[in-house]
C-alpha cells in the first residue's frame, strides 16, 4: 500500500499539471459514445418510419410489381445492336425503350398459380382538379389497389371496389379548393381533367371527396382516386386511340393469394413469373435498398 500511494497522488498531480488535456480527452470519449448511440437510434427511427410509411401498402407481400423481364438495358447493349423482335411491344420514355404488357400478357400473369388478380397500371396525367370555388390546380393522384391502407385524418379512405368514382384528398387541398374545412369537403364532388391524346382537347369527370389523408412521407402533397375513377380517366384520355395503343402497359400489380404471400409460394410464383419472362418485385424488394 505504501508503494502505490505515491504513484497515485503523482497520477493526482499530473490530472491538476494538465486539466484541459484530461478534461478534453473526457469530452471526446462522451462525443463518440454519444455520437455512436445517436446514430444507432437514428439509424432505428429511419426504419421505424419507413415501415410506418410503407405500411400504406398494407402487408408488403400481399401483391407483386410485375413488368417485362428486361433482356437488354434501355440504355443500350455494350456488346453490340439488339436484334429485333416483330412480337415485341414497347414504350418509349425519356429517350429509352421499354418493353411493355399487352392484354395477352395480362392473361398469361393471371394464369400462373397462386395469382388472384392482376391490373394494369394504366398511366393518366391529371390536368387539373376543380373544387368549390371553380379554381383549377395541378394534383399528383394515383391509384390505389385493393390491400393499401390509407392514411385518413378525416372521412374514410376510398373504396377500391366501388364502381363509383372516388378520391382521398391531401389535407393542403381543402382549404384551396374551396371548402370551409374537412367535413365540408367530405361527400362533395370534384372535377378531374385529363387531355385527350387524340384530339388534345381538355376532358373532364368528377370523383366525389370521400375523405382527407393525413401528412406523410408518402401521402404528402398526393391524392388517391380508386379504379372506378382511373377507369373513367384512362377512357378520356385514351377515345380514338387504336386499341393496340390503348392496352399497351409498362406493367401491372398482382394481387397474391393468401397461402402464396410469403416463404417458399412467394418464391415459386417469382420463378414462375421470371420462367415467363417477367419480373414480380414486392414492396419490400424494392424498399430495401433505402434501409
Amino acid at each position: 500500500m505504501k508503494n502505490k500511494t505515491p504513484r497515485i497522488l503523482k497520477r493526482i498531480g499530473n490530472f491538476w499539471r494538465d486539466k484541459l488535456r484530461t478534461i478534453l480527452t473526457v469530452i471526446a470519449v462522451f462525443i463518440g459514445a454519444f455520437t455512436i448511440a445517436l446514430t444507432s437510434a437514428v439509424n432505428v427511427g429511419v426504419n421505424d418510419y419507413i415501415d410506418k410509411q410503407i405500411g400504406i401498402f398494407g402487408n408488403d407481400s400481399t401483391f407483386l410489381e410485375v413488368s417485362k423481364k428486361m433482356e437488354n438495358s434501355p440504355f443500350g447493349d455494350s456488346e453490340g445492336p439488339t436484334e429485333y423482335n416483330p412480337n415485341q411491344t414497347s414504350m418509349n420514355m425519356a429517350g429509352m425503350s421499354y418493353e411493355t404488357l399487352s392484354d395477352k400478357d395480362l392473361e398469361k400473369i393471371k394464369a400462373i398459380d397462386g395469382i388472384e388478380k392482376i391490373e394494369p397500371y394504366k398511366a393518366v396525367a391529371i390536368e387539373y382538379i376543380e373544387g368549390a370555388n371553380s379554381k383549377k390546380f395541378s394534383i399528383n393522384a394515383r391509384s390505389t389497389i385493393s390491400g393499401m391502407v390509407l392514411d385518413t385524418k378525416s372521412g374514410q379512405p376510398i373504396d377500391v371496389d366501388s364502381n363509383q368514382p372516388e378520391i382521398n384528398l391531401p389535407a393542403s387541398y381543402v382549404e384551396a379548393l374551396g371548402f370551409e374545412n374537412d367535413e365540408d369537403a367530405i361527400g362533395a364532388t370534384v372535377k378531374l381533367a385529363v387531355k385527350n391524346s387524340a384530339t388534345g382537347k381538355t376532358e373532364e369527370t368528377t370523383a366525389k371527396v370521400v375523405g382527407i389523408l393525413n401528412k406523410s412521407l408518402v401521402q404528402d402533397m398526393v391524392g388517391f382516386y380508386n379504379q372506378a375513377a382511373l377507369d373513367e380517366m384512362f377512357e378520356l384520355q385514351t377515345a380514338g386511340l387504336p386499341d393496340a395503343m390503348k392496352h399497351n402497359y409498362i406493367g401491372a400489380m398482382a394481387n397474391l393469394e393468401t397461402d402464396f404471400t410469403s416463404g417458399d409460394n412467394l418464391e415459386k410464383i417469382k420463378k414462375s413469373l421470371d420462367g415467363a419472362g417477367y419480373r414480380g418485385l414486392t414492396i419490400e424488394d424494392q424498399i430495401g435498398m433505402v434501409r
